[in-house]
């Protein structure tokens, strides 16, 4: 049950830290392993990948250590496993010294930001953009470790204000396309501003979100990341979708995980978002047919529409996780209904 927000004090007060952290901190560890939560970077893997060793409580009241070397079939199904394997009552994770990070905002053309990439990937340890809807522009970010002894802390607060200001733009001129855009394009780049940051790694990587949303996230092929954000964002201004919160936009580094989305392939993020008091359905109905065109993998932990049948062609080792699954828990005692539509075991 701990949370990821009490760790990095806890491991800087011992010198330590951990190596790579989300967007958000609010997550339990157990629910961030266990559904192969990640941050950015592409030499960085998700939080599942951090994992050394765990301890699960099976269906039947088995304790069992799992790591590498006992239980390694086991192990690897347990660091992403939906919950559904038992519960977990601890964890051993690969942690580093303890380190600061420098943290870089600037504005610019997405699809300038599109065609730098491959420099902008090989020159810093973590970059992410957020694409601003209805408008030319996206915030870019890097967060690279530091050796300056200065700190320069975040600002206080989170993101209400800015998404505030947001919303009304889209709610007064979203029958006015071009408007729209001359009017986003001028606050991000001369109202808003971005100073930098310096400051603890888990001080930085993590962001207050105070502004409540439905999301949906797929994780594609690295490669597709570019064509597929260009498609997005057509389709959002040729139908002039009702929305307004930017697209985020990340690189994760791939692994051997049964279950996880990064499993076999680097992988672009790309997630979609919609105000709480709005309609998500049909907004996110129109965007998810596009990740399915490149191959995408939906993120566990947010919104989708696949089952069974449409999501195992996307995992080459669907069916070795679903026989652990079988084997810890025969009797579905872990199982709810969105786990056995999401794993085709019809209902109980």
């Amino acid at each position: 049950g701990t949370p990821i927000s009490q760790m990095g004090a806890a491991l800087e007060a011992v010198g330590l830290a951990l190596p790579n952290m989300a967007d958000i901190d609010y997550q339990t560890l157990a629910g961030a392993i266990a559904t192969s939560t990640h941050g950015t970077g592409p030499a960085f893997g998700s939080y599942s990948t951090q994992v050394s060793g765990l301890r699960l409580v099976t269906a039947g009241g088995e304790i069992l250590d799992l790591d590498a070397e006992h239980h390694p079939e086991l192990f690897a199904a347990a660091r992403c496993n939906l919950g559904a394997l038992g519960v977990v009552t601890r964890v051993r994770l690969k942690n580093r010294k303890a380190f600061k990070l420098r943290r870089r905002d600037w504005v610019q053309d997405w699809r300038e930001v599109l065609e730098d990439l491959p420099r902008l990937l090989r020159e810093h340890q973590h970059f992410e953009m957020n694409v601003l809807l209805h408008s030319d522009v996206a915030l870019a970010m890097t967060l690279d470790e530091t050796d300056d002894t200065r700190v320069l802390p975040k600002p206080p607060g989170g993101d209400i204000d800015n998404v505030a200001l947001l919303r009304r733009v889209h709610e007064s001129w979203r029958d006015s396309p071009r408007a729209y855009a001359r009017i986003v394009n001028f606050l991000v780049k001369h109202v808003v501003s971005f100073p930098e940051v310096i400051d603890a790694s888990w001080k930085v990587f993590a962001n207050v979100r105070d502004v409540r949303f439905n999301e949906m996230e797929y994780e594609l092929p690295a490669e597709a990341g570019p064509d597929c954000l260009r498609e997005i964002m057509a389709r959002i201004t040729e139908r002039r979708l009702d929305s307004f919160i930017p697209i985020e936009y990340r690189y994760v580094r791939g692994d051997d995980i049964p279950l996880s989305m990064f499993q076999g392939r680097d992988t672009c993020a790309i997630s979609i978002h919609q105000h709480h008091t709005m309609n998500y359905q049909d907004y996110f109905a129109e965007i998810e047919p596009i990740f399915w065109k490149y191959a995408g993998r939906p993120h566990w932990g947010k919104l989708h529409t696949l089952d069974a049948r449409l999501l195992e062609p996307l995992y080459p080792r669907w069916r070795d996780f679903l026989a652990v699954r079988e084997s810890l828990d025969p009797e579905g005692k872990f199982l709810n209904a969105h786990l056995r539509s999401l794993f085709g075991l019809g209902r109980a």
